[in-house]
């Protein structure tokens, strides 16, 4: 394994990890213990893409995200906040909704909190009820630059 170090207007530097070539995922603090290195050749318009962020949209699809070990019902939630557009926000019930399971606000939660791709997978998109902030990977502080950065866009 090894990650790349990328430098961005609104989220500071922002570190994707890669495993044999792959996307493993995407971390907001720089990650220990594993060495840093170039971005794999297949993945070098993410880089271009983390780089510019918010001023594009991603360049893959969701179906080309990697998500290798991720539940299917993670994957349902993960694929219906990937539509949320920039700049738009949901809350976790609405997700759940979204998702075919009107019922699992708490469950989408810890999808929330375990996903493998930030900023890619825009969980920054999710607010609490009565439109909260919420918590947040990156801290509620950077959250709140990223709405902010994408509804200017």
């Amino acid at each position: 394994m090894e990650y790349a170090k990328i430098s961005n207007k609104v989220l500071g530097f922002i570190y994707p990890v890669f495993k044999d070539g792959e996307l493993f995922e995407i971390r907001f603090f720089e990650p220990e213990g594993i060495p840093e290195g170039d971005v794999p050749a297949k993945w070098e318009s993410l880089e271009e893409w983390l780089g510019i962020y918010p001023d594009s949209q991603p360049p893959y699809s969701f179906e080309e995200i990697p998500l290798s070990g991720v539940t299917d019902f993670r994957k349902r939630v993960y694929k219906a906040l990937y539509e949320v557009p920039a700049g738009a926000t949901v809350s976790y019930a609405e997700l759940a909704e979204k998702a075919g399971s009107p019922k699992a606000a708490r469950a989408v939660g810890s999808a929330m909190a375990n996903n493998p791709c930030p900023v890619l997978i825009p969980c920054h998109r999710v607010l609490a009820s009565g439109g909260k902030i919420g918590g947040f990977g990156g801290g509620t502080d950077l959250k709140k630059r990223m709405l902010r950065a994408e509804k200017k866009v």
